[in-house]
């Protein structure tokens, strides 16, 4: 088993949409937990607060690590596929500037994934989430996914998925705008994440992109970009940063399109 402390410090642990978080043992089957923590407290000539806390709990089941031939030079260090992974993670966050709430969210997401095949497998999710900051009052999606492992060694590890996905939102409605207080929808949802690995695993680097168009109207979109760095000291911590950039198309009246999120991270692994 892992557990995992967090502690971010360039703000408080995000109600992300991506779910596919950089690990740094991805090749080890089994239970693991990480938890993650934040805390930013100003007073002065500007008094503000910001709290924040993840967790994820993980099972991982490995495909047996397959063997070298002659047939296949290019693999002197074959590692284990995915089998099955089960995992369900949940996150909050509240800020406030001069006693206003500027945010205050909720992330909670269940997923199980199934690797028939070392290569092909299937995803099946659920998700629920709020963010005032977003108008959001609540956001409740479920879905099922085909996944495909494109490439698959210690150093460089690339995944793709794309799901059908039924979403039931509520919205604050600003005032004098016209937006539907209440919507449902069926959404594709891509995404596709790549794992860099240097220097015997002490730096990782992954990205993933997630794009989720609305079915029958293609003006009504979401493209999440999510980058992380981690460099590990020792065997036990590693410190990193994660750049997220979310773009909504249509977002509700009052809210911007685009948010930028920049965030440091130390992690440590028990």
């Amino acid at each position: 088993m892992t557990f995992a402390v967090a502690w971010l410090w360039a703000g408080a642990a995000d109600a992300q949409v991506n779910v596919e978080t950089l690990r740094r043992k991805p090749f080890e089957a089994g239970y693991g937990l990480e938890v993650a923590g934040s805390l930013s407290l100003t007073s002065g000539n500007v008094d503000s607060l910001d709290v924040g806390a993840a967790a994820r709990l993980q099972f991982i089941a490995l495909h047996p690590a397959a063997t070298p031939t002659t047939a296949d030079p290019a693999r002197p260090d074959p590692v284990p596929y995915l089998r099955e992974r089960t995992f369900l993670a949940a996150s909050t966050r509240y800020a406030e500037k001069s006693g206003s709430a500027f945010a205050n969210q909720v992330f909670v997401h269940a997923r199980h994934t199934r690797m028939f095949l070392p290569r092909l497998g299937w995803e099946a999710f659920a998700q629920f989430q709020t963010n005032e900051f977003w108008r959001l009052r609540d956001r409740e999606v479920a879905g099922a996914a085909v996944r495909v492992q494109v490439w698959h060694r210690r150093a460089l590890s690339v995944a793709v998925a794309t799901a059908l996905m039924a979403e039931y939102e509520r919205i604050a409605v600003a005032k004098g705008a016209s937006d539907p207080p209440t919507s449902q929808a069926v959404r594709s949802s891509s995404y596709l994440t790549a794992r860099l690995a240097f220097l015997d695993d002490q730096l990782l680097l992954q990205n993933t992109t997630y794009f989720q168009p609305k079915l029958g109207d293609a003006g009504d979109w979401r493209l999440l970009n999510e980058t992380e760095l981690l460099v590990a000291v020792g065997s036990n911590v590693a410190f990193g940063s994660l750049l997220n950039l979310l773009r909504d198309n249509r977002p509700p009246t009052g809210v911007r399109a685009l948010d930028l999120r920049l965030t440091s991270t130390v992690k440590v692994l028990f």
